[in-house]
């Protein structure tokens, strides 16, 4: 089954977005356990590892279709995070973008008639609600919990910390 040319370049873009991410998403990791975020550390370390599965899933499928599937070497990326804040920031901005372009696949797959590979769209489409969610959640947790607040104190933030660290466990 061949598919349509502009799918085709979509999905292609799509398996670099996906290696470019988990490239991210593993400085993610290092970051957080350089840090002693050790939990968040496993979250982005499982993030990083989609990325690569939803890269290769992505890759049989071209190739199943009878299409070659390139890889596009970009330019080495740095997430540029410093703070628990900016990495699950970054992570929301990233799982945005990514939605962004899955959208524009189903919605070249829908002009083109491709209802195949407008089906396959939507498994990871649903994957991206769950992922927004949960960088939503995050968020929101430690924003509620004050430990994003520069003025509290050393001791206040360690326990904050510490109960981000648990809220992240449990989405593992």
């Amino acid at each position: 089954m061949k598919i349509d040319q502009k799918v085709y370049e979509l999905i292609v873009k799509q398996v670099n977005i996906e290696f470019t991410n988990h490239a991210i998403y593993q400085e993610l990791s290092n970051w957080c356990s350089y840090n002693g975020y050790n939990s968040s550390a496993k979250l982005y370390k499982k993030q990083a590892d989609d990325e690569l599965s939803h890269r290769d899933k992505f890759i049989k499928y071209l190739l199943d279709t009878g299409h070659d599937a390139p890889l596009i070497m970009t330019n080495s990326h740095t997430s540029k995070a410093d703070t628990l804040e900016k990495t699950f920031k970054l992570s929301l901005v990233l799982e945005g973008k990514t939605t962004k372009e899955l959208l524009a696949i189903k919605k070249a797959c829908e002009d083109s008639g491709d209802y195949v590979t407008s089906s396959l769209m939507n498994g990871y489409l649903d994957e991206q609600v769950e992922e927004e969610a949960l960088f939503i959640d995050l968020l929101d947790a430690c924003t509620s919990i004050g430990l994003f607040d520069k003025d509290a104190p050393e001791w206040a933030k360690k326990q904050m910390r510490q109960l981000i660290e648990n809220r992240v466990e449990k989405s593992l």
